[in-house]
């Protein structure tokens, strides 16, 4: 692709997909605390990080502190991706020269160099708060066992488990 480094691109790659992988997680814990679509949430951009957030204020103790911090550092990667993934590349290289490829994220003004380096990090980190997601639920819950807070309690208490007793 006009010079740019297969190397760079299958890294651009690598960042999409632990993205959307870390996405995912973000939709499945929401749809464990309360039941979403998780679909529909995977659709709208900006969304899965919205229902992990809302989800996040309905459980109290060490569970909303774990997946709070959870929720927190994955907004800040989902962050770096969106200024990566959704950037214009520009060769700012002299004509003829070796290709110096920036992400130019046009509505923030961000430029991020197209360093193997950097985006094999990010696409590590988002790889890593993904896992970290799944074994914070092995850690607190059975998923019919979340601890609801009592600020998110209309007083009828938590929601009965559905299905045959």
């Amino acid at each position: 692709m006009l010079g740019m480094s297969d190397e760079t691109l299958a890294l651009v790659g690598r960042v999409t997909v632990a993205a959307s992988h870390l996405e995912l997680g973000l939709c499945t814990f929401a749809d464990g605390v309360e039941r979403i679509d998780v679909l529909k949430a995977m659709s709208t951009p900006g969304e899965p990080l919205k229902v992990a957030q809302a989800a996040i204020a309905k459980l109290a103790g060490d569970q909303r502190a774990d997946f709070g911090k959870w929720v927190d550092d994955a907004a800040q990667l989902l962050h770096g991706r969106h200024t990566i993934v959704h950037a214009v590349w520009v060769d700012y290289a002299e004509y003829g020269a070796v290709p110096e490829y920036v992400a130019l994220h046009l509505k923030s003004g961000t430029e991020t160099r197209a360093d193997g380096p950097a985006l094999a990090d990010l696409a590590q980190r988002l790889e890593t708060v993904g896992a970290r997601g799944y074994h914070l639920h092995a850690k607190h819950c059975v998923l019919s066992e979340w601890d609801i807070s009592e600020a998110s309690d209309d007083g009828a208490g938590p929601p009965a488990p559905e299905g045959p007793s």
